[in-house]
Parts: C-alpha cells; structure tokens; sequence
C-alpha cells in the first residue's frame, strides 16, 4: 500500500472516530501555542537532540562500505524477490510514463538496479553471486571489466556483472546526494525554524570511531547529565540561523509544464526556476519550437508551389 493510501485510510478512521476531518484537527493544532505551518506544538517539550555528524567525506566512504557489505549480505536475492513481487504490468502505463517514480517503487535501493534486472535473470544472479563469494565479495576493476568484456581475458566475468556494478556505482551515489539532503533537512526545519519551539541540538563529532567514547559517548552522558539537573553545560547547543526562505509563502503551490515537477513553497519554486537543470530543459524546448516552427513554414511554401 502506497503512503498516499495510508494517509487516505487514516483521514478516513479519524473522521469515522471523531466527526472532524483530519485536515480540521491539523489546521487546529496549528494555531495552538508553539504550533506553525509544520504542525501542532511538541508533545514533548522537554527534550534535547544529539547530532551524530561527521565530515562528509567519511560519510560518504562509510556509506560506500556499507553498500558493499550489503552486497555480501544477500543484496541482490533480496532486491530480485522485490522486483518479481512489486514490478508493475508494462502493458498498463503509457511508453512516456516512469514506473519507478511512485510509491514503494520509487525507493532507494531497489531503482537504481532495474537496468541489471530487467536484462538479467535469477540464474545469471547465482553466477554473479558464486563468482562474488570466490572474491570475497569484491568487484573486479574497471579495467579487468573492459579486458573480460573484449575477451582479451582468461578469466571470463559472469554475464551482467558489469551492469551489476554500474548499478551499485548508482546507489552509492544517490546515497551520498540523499546524506547531504538530510543534513539540509535538520538545517531548514530544525535549525532555522523561527516560528515554532525546537529541542536545542547539540553536534557529536563521530569522525574517528577510535574516540567513540571521548568523542560521542562521555559528551552525552554529560550533556544530558546537565540538561536534567539543570546545572551549567560548557558544551553549547547550535546556533539557529535565519532561513533564506523566511518570509515567503511556504503553503503556495507551483507546477512547472517544462519540467513537469510540483512545487510546495515558494522557496522551493525559486530555487527550482535558478536551477541549471531547468534552464537547461527551458531552453532545450525553446530550439525544439523554433525547429517545428521552421518545419512548418518550409510544409507550408513546398504545399503551395
């Protein structure tokens, strides 16, 4: 069941239990002390968040690793028995529509491995999947790849590998953009929230993991040692910052026909209309006009000599 669908379902039984419409009760928790555009006031007002951050590079290698140890712990059967249970009928979309942009199929993880699993099969996994554990689970070089691929090897790669990798390479680099959205997140809705009660949040440096203890857990315990004796922190919470959104209407929704994304805020439709992929996809359709205008003007003279 799509998340649209739970929210139907849930909209439904609030009705049946209460008489209200659940977008009265939101709208109702919204004007209350503390409450914004967001939501009602924390039910928990009493709280303190604790930040485990590190530098994005080692973010970004430890998210790398573990894809790869993903890989060794069943990935791929995995992935397969989710592409055999939820692929979707072909025949029951239009060629233009992507399947893979709504609902559970949308997520990642399972996307960015529909080139190898529309190509491939569950045998050409058991290949792949023995040749990976004589390797201790390790891809072969792009360079082996391209020697194999041209048969200039002795050793012949399982069929669909390459694709495989290409799809891992994938994942691995959604993954890293989606890290970077998510810190974004806690910046906007946490840290620069002005209109609304946010918990303090303090940053925990877990960049080396040999100072777990100095680093992340004794700064905790101290941190919440204090908190509830209400004494003296040395350790301060984070700055909150100005939004370069505050001030514009956060409810307003746009669409753009070039694009054809939807848009809520108009920050966020902003940003989208300076982006480089849209001025990009803009003026893509301003050559293709001006083509199929050319077309029919040269149609039109050839049809009246």
């Amino acid at each position: 069941m799509f998340l649209f669908d739970l929210f139907i379902c849930r909209a439904i039984q609030y009705y049946q239990d209460s008489g209200q419409t659940l977008s009265f009760k939101i709208n109702e928790q919204r004007q209350q002390p503390g409450g914004n555009r967001l939501g009602g006031p924390l039910r928990y007002p009493q709280a303190i968040l604790l930040w485990l951050k590190c530098n994005q590079d080692i973010l970004n290698r430890r998210l790398e690793k573990r894809i790869d140890s993903m890989l060794e712990g069943g990935l791929l059967r995995e992935i397969r028995g989710f592409y055999n249970e939820h692929n979707p009928n072909k025949n029951l979309f239009n060629a233009g529509n992507n399947l893979y942009t709504k609902g559970v199929l949308q997520t990642i993880g399972f996307k960015e491995f529909i080139p190898y699993l529309e190509q491939f099969d569950a045998a050409n996994d058991e290949q792949i999947e023995a040749y990976l554990k004589t390797n201790e689970y390790k891809m072969p070089t792009e360079g082996a790849m391209n020697v194999s691929a041209g048969g200039g090897s002795e050793t012949q790669l399982p069929v669909g590998l390459s694709t495989l990798n290409t799809c891992l390479n994938e994942l691995k680099l959604v993954t890293r953009r989606y890290s970077k959205k998510q810190q974004k997140w806690i910046n906007n809705r946490l840290l620069a929230c002005t209109d609304r009660d946010v918990p303090d949040i303090y940053e925990l440096d877990t960049g080396d993991v040999n100072q777990w203890q100095n680093n992340v857990y004794r700064r905790a315990v101290t941190i919440i040692d204090c908190y509830l004796m209400g004494d003296y922190c040395e350790m301060k919470p984070l700055k909150k910052r100005i939004h370069p959104g505050a001030g514009l209407n956060q409810e307003i929704s746009n669409y753009c026909t070039i694009c054809e994304r939807q848009f809520i805020g108009e920050y966020q439709w902003y940003l989208h209309l300076n982006s480089n992929k849209h001025k990009k996809r803009k003026e893509s359709k301003k050559k293709r006009e001006k083509l199929e205008m050319v077309e029919k003007d040269d149609s039109k003279v050839g049809s009246t000599q």
